[in-house]
């Protein structure tokens, strides 16, 4: 069975965290600049991703977008309850 993913954006603090499944401990593993890979702490397994300053790389001017999120149907910020 697929896990939900979970999106939440942190306004403050510019941050885009992402997970599948429910929260569980984890660790995070730098992959590029401002982007962690979110790792589950017992399996190491991926489980999700965290985006720091993630309105800042794109037009402020516009709704903050991921382009492969929408590629694959995953609206815009605004468009995610959080």
């Amino acid at each position: 069975m697929a896990k939900k993913m979970t999106f939440m954006y942190d306004e403050e603090g510019d941050v885009l965290y992402a997970f599948a499944g429910k929260p569980i401990e984890s660790t995070y593993d730098p992959v590029g600049r401002g982007i962690y890979l979110r790792r589950d702490s017992k399996s190491g397994k991926p489980i999700g991703f965290m985006i720091l300053n993630y309105a800042k790389r794109f037009d402020t001017k516009k709704t903050p977008r991921i382009p492969y999120f929408e590629s694959i149907g995953i609206p815009p910020l605004k468009e995610i309850a959080l």
